[in-house]
């Protein structure tokens, strides 16, 4: 028997960004080994008007039409014109129309599909079954879903949706939490590295269409039609609600963010804390910090060491000192040596809060790998410079289980250029493993989530990875009502309510599950081998905070109300349980 894998979403439904509500549906990958779309047009030329008919539509009529007139050929048993029609079907309607015309009288009725439709979460098995005289066909056998402890499906491409090239040349870019930054007018007289991408990767997104709101990330694919969208179920947080009728709905594409050019990147105290962890020396970091310091105490003197500085913390002042040292200003002008006497104060904040600095580290938004080429622990890295190879370094933020940082194989993919063009600024993951990557590291996904990504030479060589975090069945998932099923009196009181708890009793859980955990991280890297019974009691600890910590961030979105009090109380149970 196959082994049940996690599924790879199919865009279900692809609304053209026109001022009209038409809706196109399209595959979301091509057939291996089809090569250039020109010369498949020409192939197709040469054969029959059947099979050119055929290859117009979409890989599940297709699949579903080759399966239903068994071992007849296709020209004998179905005209063009009637396959072309199963191509404007509705997908609900695609098996009844389809078992009509063709199944009936080509296979018997035990050898129908049971379960067709737009589920495309579904696993799918196919079998090859050969007959004596050599011919073969393929049969579908009932596929189910694979999903977690707690019932929540496992998909590879959760969050990831396809936008069609010229769309994606008409967003704005250097978009940030929906603001555009732009510094290109500061940059005359320092010599700064600023090249963008012509075209960016992904974009988190709001999509409004027929009622529905759907919220992800838009990934460039070169192979769809003109002014196209695609999106995966997982994408759909609002359902159309058929009991509102005669009221137009707004459409509108909303972008968040783009996959811009990695700034510097920085550690983290619960991501040094794992590399101590995993064999990293204490020596590596030591010397990080002690040549940051000396940076930061230089940005007095060096103008562009000063200069990157005031860019990083523009916003305190509404870039002043940016302008002034770009008009030509001295650094010791009073103000400016004041400016930046309190920039670097800020430095040594950071670096006391253990966001030290690190080289050859970028932090990249995650997606899907488009082509399907990627293996179990393949990764596809795109830079400024193109794809990179090698072996690299992956990390979630917030992530503390011993098991959220990766090690993994970047490669070079010779067919991604064909779906993503020259776009930047990406990590793409596998779709062909039992889990998805991107949920091993603290239950993350691709709606959005930004990768640390290393192939610092000194972190590759100490660290050793762990087994990957595996969820715990939560016990505070409480029903929640959609809001389609309240009235407007109760949405309204809802709405209060949420805005009051959360501007006036924020949830404190997960802050003190996080102190929590990095205290008995610190305790746990003081002991010696002769303390492994310690040693052994403290991991189980940290491991039970893991789940707390992950519960407390993802309470709010189940409806869930765990509040510090109800920590508190676990943390005693820890306690008592020593």
């Amino acid at each position: 028997m196959p082994r049940k894998t996690s599924s790879s979403e199919s865009p279900t439904v692809s609304p053209s960004l026109c001022h009209s509500s038409q809706l196109t549906t399209t595959s979301s990958s091509s057939p291996k080994g089809r090569g250039d779309s020109s010369s498949y047009t020409t192939s197709l030329k040469q054969v029959n008007p059947q099979l050119q008919a055929l290859g117009e539509l979409d890989f599940k009529r297709a699949f579903l039409v080759l399966c239903y007139i068994g071992r007849n050929q296709l020209e004998d048993v179905a005209y063009e014109d009637v396959i072309r029609e199963f191509k404007y079907l509705p997908m609900v309607e695609v098996e009844r129309k389809i078992w009509s015309a063709l199944g009936r009288q080509c296979i018997p009725e035990e050898d129908r599909l049971k379960v067709f439709g737009c589920d495309t979460e579904t696993v799918n098995t196919y079998h090859c079954h050969v007959h004596a005289d050599g011919t073969y066909t393929f049969k579908n056998k009932d596929g189910s879903i694979a999903r977690k402890d707690d019932g929540e499906p496992l998909i590879h491409t959760d969050g990831t949706g396809f936008v069609s090239e010229d769309i994606a040349l008409r967003c704005p870019k250097g978009l940030y939490k929906g603001a555009q930054k732009n510094h290109e007018t500061y940059l005359g007289n320092v010599d700064v590295d600023n090249h963008d991408s012509d075209l960016h990767i992904r974009e988190p997104v709001r999509l409004f269409f027929s009622g529905r709101a759907m919220k992800g990330t838009l990934l460039v694919n070169r192979k769809l039609p003109a002014r196209t969208i695609q999106i995966r179920p997982s994408m759909i947080k609002v359902e159309q609600d058929y009991n509102i009728l005669g009221i137009q709905s707004a459409n509108s594409l909303e972008i968040v963010t783009t996959s811009n050019k990695p700034r510097k990147t920085n550690l983290s105290r619960f991501l040094i804390a794992l590399l101590c962890y995993g064999g990293v020396p204490k020596d590596v970091f030591m010397n990080i910090l002690t040549k940051s310091l000396e940076e930061a105490q230089s940005i007095l003197s060096n103008r562009r060491a000063a200069f990157l500085v005031a860019m990083r913390y523009g916003e305190m002042d509404d870039y002043i000192v940016t302008q002034m040292i770009s008009c030509g200003i001295p650094l010791d002008e009073p103000y400016v040596q004041h400016r930046l006497s309190v920039l670097m104060n800020e430095e040594r904040k950071n670096l006391r809060s253990g966001k030290l600095p690190i080289e050859d580290s970028y932090h990249l938004m995650g997606a899907a790998d488009p082509s399907g080429v990627l293996k179990n622990d393949e990764v596809c890295i795109i830079l400024d410079e193109g794809q990179m190879s090698g072996k690299v370094l992956v990390y979630r933020h917030p992530g503390i289980h011993f098991g959220d940082i990766h090690i993994l194989t970047a490669i070079y993919v010779e067919d991604m250029e064909t779906y993503i063009g020259n776009a930047k600024y990406a990590i793409l993951f596998p779709t062909k493993r039992h889990r998805s990557l991107a949920d091993e590291m603290a239950g993350g996904d691709f709606d959005g989530d930004m990768f640390f990504v290393s192939r610092n030479p000194q972190l590759l060589r100490w660290f050793k990875p762990s087994e990957p975090w595996t969820q715990k069945v939560s016990q505070r998932i409480s029903a929640k009502k959609k809001p389609s099923e309240l009235s407007v009196d109760e949405l309204e009181h809802e709405l209060f309510q949420l805005f009051l708890t959360t501007r006036f009793n924020p949830r404190t859980a997960a802050g003190i599950a996080a102190d929590s955990w990095l205290s008995f991280m610190d305790r746990l890297l003081v002991l010696g081998d002769d303390s492994c019974d310690e040693k052994i009691c403290v991991k189980k600890k940290m491991l039970r905070l893991v789940d707390i910590y992950y519960d407390a961030l993802d309470a709010p979105k189940l409806g869930s109300k765990m509040y510090g009090q109800c920590l508190v109380s676990r943390l005693m149970c820890l306690k008592r349980a020593q």
